[in-house]
């Protein structure tokens, strides 16, 4: 018994190694509406990465000949074969590309008009943002951001953000934080109004990002921002398939149910805070159909973050395409009656309300 403790100290010790890689890469975040490549220069071999619209990820360079350090490495933006623009970044920095007047441009900060959604300055118009989870993109609220856009009676301002699929938990937090800096001063989102919603890891982004407000300038102008905030399927006490040490991705590492107990430890509910504000969060729960236990990906019991509200009712929806194909509904694709709840919860004294349990 006593060698199998070891050996399981061993293995998460292993695992906690594999943590926090996030100045060993550059992540490429593509806002234009086309499919760009990025070409990294580096010793031998010249390495690609191909990136979807609107959307963003990291290129590793772990294994890069000699240490990262504050080398600056050449990237080509390559478009149907053609170099549109030659960059410089660092490990650990960002790459944002967009098209202004047609030409390509890039920075260190996103640029919300040039984002999924438009850049609408009515700042008497409420603001929702929705973000992805992992190994995701915007493209996922493809049918909560149109009806939150022009169905919902109040007109909310739509606003979707890409952070790295396979980043940290801390690094797409700190990405996220940007987006709605960015996003706050361009649009006219005042403090305290910007309603979040998040599907999966965004879940947990969200949680670093006003968890840590208090000790980072960045996520604390970011997290004041935020009114309110709702978690779809997000794997809260984490996941059976997470935090192994077979994981390439710091993504897949944080999610492992050992990575968020701790996570969890440090970052209790009872601290949720931004300044003496207490920010409200609830965690909204999903399985596949009545009887099972997951939504395909993340068990309904581990959606539910220890002392944070949650919704009393399960409501049925899988986590992705790919799983439960016994039921025809995504988390978010049939759910337009969960948005609506989400956008009346505390502004429509007579619309239906999501009942809570805690």
């Amino acid at each position: 018994m006593k060698t199998k403790v070891i050996l399981l100290t061993l293995v998460l010790s292993m695992i906690s190694l594999l943590a926090d890689n996030d100045g060993k890469h550059i992540t490429f975040i593509n806002q234009t509406k086309h499919k760009l490549t990025f070409k990294v220069h580096v010793t031998g071999p010249d390495r690609t990465m191909d990136i979807e619209s609107h959307n963003a990820n990291y290129y590793s360079l772990h294994n890069t000949p000699g240490s990262c350090g504050d080398k600056k490495y050449k990237i080509d933006i390559i478009r149907k074969g053609k170099v549109k623009k030659t960059v410089h970044r660092k490990c650990g920095e960002d790459l944002y590309v967009w098209i202004q007047d047609k030409e390509y441009k890039t920075g260190f900060k996103p640029n919300p008009h040039h984002s999924l959604d438009q850049c609408v300055k009515d700042e008497n118009r409420p603001a929702i943002l929705f973000a992805h989870g992992f190994n995701d993109s915007p493209s996922a609220f493809r049918n909560f951001a149109p009806y939150a856009k022009k169905k919902s009676k109040g007109h909310w301002r739509v606003f979707r953000t890409a952070v790295s699929q396979d980043g940290s938990i801390k690094k797409r937090a700190h990405m996220l934080a940007k987006y709605i800096i960015e996003a706050s001063e361009k649009c006219n989102i005042k403090d305290e109004s910007l309603r979040v919603v998040t599907h999966s890891m965004g879940g947990l982004d969200i949680r670093y990002l006003v968890s840590n407000a208090n000790n980072s300038e960045l996520l604390k102008k970011a997290a004041k921002k935020i009114e309110r905030i709702y978690t779809l399927a997000a794997p809260h006490q984490g996941h059976i398939g997470g935090g192994t040490i077979i994981h390439t991705s710091d993504a897949a590492h944080d999610l492992g149910k050992h990575q968020m107990k701790k996570f969890n430890e440090k970052y209790p509910y009872s601290d949720f805070k931004v300044g003496k504000r207490k920010v409200d969060l609830l965690a909204i729960r999903f399985r596949c159909k009545k009887g099972k236990d997951t939504d395909g990906v993340v068990n309904y019991k581990n959606q539910k973050w220890l002392g944070a509200p949650y919704s009393k009712t399960i409501y049925k929806g899988r986590h992705m395409l790919k799983v439960c194909k016994d039921d025809g509904a995504t988390v978010e694709t049939n759910r337009t009656k969960i948005l609506g709840y989400i956008l009346k919860d505390n502004r429509d004294d007579n619309g239906d309300v999501i009942k809570r349990g805690k």
